[in-house]
């Protein structure tokens, strides 16, 4: 949720990582991109801060998952009554790590993760996933066997949404 702090609009972002270290470079980029940061160090300690806080993005460490990532981000994006921003859209949420295999970004992802970035996360790779459009507002329209080699995709901004076209569905 967006939250009016001192006259201005200031987006909050919550950091769930073991490394104290960790969660102070997150927290700057986090800064410099316009977030108010909240750091916190466990699961548990997420899952707390989160209820309370509805942030606008939640950057998830691999490390403070103790059961599995899965579970962890359904928590958080289902079970904790993840609320929405001024848009109607959740909050964003991104799981982080040095060492995240496919599996694991699969399963945080079927769970209502988002996307994921690898550590050292930094300035530009954190503004470009903020900035994708959420899944709820694209919407595909056609199919495309992929039979033909003129797979032009075009995109058509609407208020509703990205409208996503394959001139050679059938």
């Amino acid at each position: 949720m967006l939250s009016d702090f001192g006259g201005a609009v200031m987006r909050t972002c919550l950091i769930a990582d073991s490394s104290h270290l960790a969660r102070r470079v997150a927290a700057r980029v986090c800064g410099r991109l316009g977030f108010r940061s909240m750091e916190v160090s466990s699961g548990e300690g997420l899952k707390k801060a989160f209820r309370r806080f509805q942030p606008d993005l939640t950057i998830v460490d691999q490390s403070v998952c103790a059961e599995d990532v899965g579970a962890l981000i359904v928590s958080l994006r289902y079970g904790l009554g993840g609320l929405r921003d001024l848009n109607g859209r959740d909050g964003i949420i991104l799981l982080t790590g040095h060492e995240l295999t496919p599996d694991m970004i699969d399963d945080a992802r079927i769970a209502g993760a988002d996307d994921y970035i690898r550590k050292p996360i930094d300035d530009a790779t954190l503004a470009r996933k903020i900035r994708m459009p959420h899944p709820s507002d694209r919407i595909a329209v056609g199919q495309s066997d992929m039979a033909s080699r003129r797979n032009v995709v075009e995109s058509q901004a609407t208020s509703g949404g990205n409208i996503i076209r394959l001139s050679d569905w059938r």
